[in-house]
């Protein structure tokens, strides 16, 4: 058995080294999971939000975060974060570095464009970023996911492994929401859609060997 993880956007700006963009509580506890998660798959892919300067999502005094804006491809506003080429976009000191990654994508390029899933680049799911064809290409089907934050770019990227036919085990430890009181129902839909979710790493070997 071949096993991929994605290590979704462990990014500064979503930590409390960035606390004016989109800090998630605990962000920083995530590394040590995703370091074991990185030397235990035999694939490892990383995404990045890649935000413009100019985005029209970010929120503003009249358009506070969370405002429904109603684009094509974003549907509301958020605090300004991750902007391209900035200390806010960078992976969390700790992670390995970009290049010893198989696989690294950037989503969000565009300034009317907010994808929350790694593998698509649209809502209507027109646009691969790639991840898709590599996991094809690397005869992967079972495939680790952690990162950042579970109730929005983590949640999506487990339904759209599902969606794509992959075997997505979400691991707990590596991962945290950007609001606490979702994580159940987040929890409860990733397990009705056929996702596996674990607490621990080593929760998630052991459910590889009996699946072997």
């Amino acid at each position: 058995m071949k096993i991929a993880a994605i290590h979704v956007d462990p990014q500064n700006g979503f930590s409390i080294k960035c606390p004016l963009e989109l800090a998630v509580a605990g962000a920083l506890g995530i590394i040590k999971t995703l370091n074991k998660m990185f030397a235990f798959a035999d694939v490892n892919i990383v995404s990045q939000d890649w935000h413009p300067d100019d985005a029209m999502y970010h929120a503003t005094e009249d358009k506070p975060m969370g405002t429904a804006i109603n684009l094509p491809n974003a549907d509301v506003t958020w605090n300004r974060h991750c902007v391209a080429n900035t200390f806010g976009a960078e992976l969390i000191k700790g992670l390995p570095k970009l290049a010893e990654f198989d696989l690294a994508i950037r989503k969000g390029e565009e300034s009317d464009c907010h994808p929350y899933g790694a593998l698509w680049h649209d809502y209507g799911k027109t646009r691969s970023t790639g991840i898709i064809e590599f996991l094809e290409d690397q005869n992967v089907t079972d495939v680790l996911v952690g990162g950042l934050a579970l109730d929005f770019c983590v949640r999506e990227t487990v339904l759209e492994l599902v969606a794509a036919g992959f075997k997505p085990v979400l691991v707990l430890d590596a991962t945290r929401p950007v609001f606490e009181e979702k994580v159940e129902d987040t929890i409860a839909e990733l397990v009705s859609v056929g996702a596996t979710v674990v607490q621990t790493l080593e929760d998630a070997q052991l459910h590889f060997k009996k699946a072997a």
